[in-house]
């Protein structure tokens, strides 16, 4: 592998674990919301 596709395969990647990092986060925003909604968890309980 070149310099210069070491270069172009940088960003790509960079970018792969982001969108991961926010995929994360969302899930994480997503679960404390659930736990913010106690009436909400019990119905999904059912």
């Amino acid at each position: 592998m070149s310099a210069r596709e070491r270069e172009q395969a940088k960003p790509a990647h960079r970018e792969r674990r982001m969108s991961i990092m926010n995929e994360v986060h969302d899930i994480m925003s997503a679960r404390e919301r659930e736990q913010a909604k106690p009436a909400h968890r019990e119905r999904r309980n059912y």
